[in-house]
């Protein structure tokens, strides 16, 4: 029987290149979107609302206390 779980212990190179590609992606995305908002923000000075506009992603999350 040849499941998900054993085709990943058989293949962790492919679990770790995968888990590379995903983290690049999700550093792309957060410095465009840091670069949106820097936009709006210059763009929307005047009226003080880019806040509003493009929120922080990560808005609302609490940091855990270890």
């Amino acid at each position: 029987m040849t499941g998900p779980v054993t085709q990943r212990e058989k293949s962790p190179e492919k679990v770790v290149e995968a888990t590379n590609i995903r983290l690049g992606m999700f550093t792309l995305l957060s410095n465009a979107y840091d670069e949106i908002r820097r936009a709006f923000q210059f763009l929307r000075w005047h009226d003080d609302d880019a806040e509003a506009i493009a929120s922080s992603l990560y808005a609302g999350r609490v940091a855990s206390r270890k």
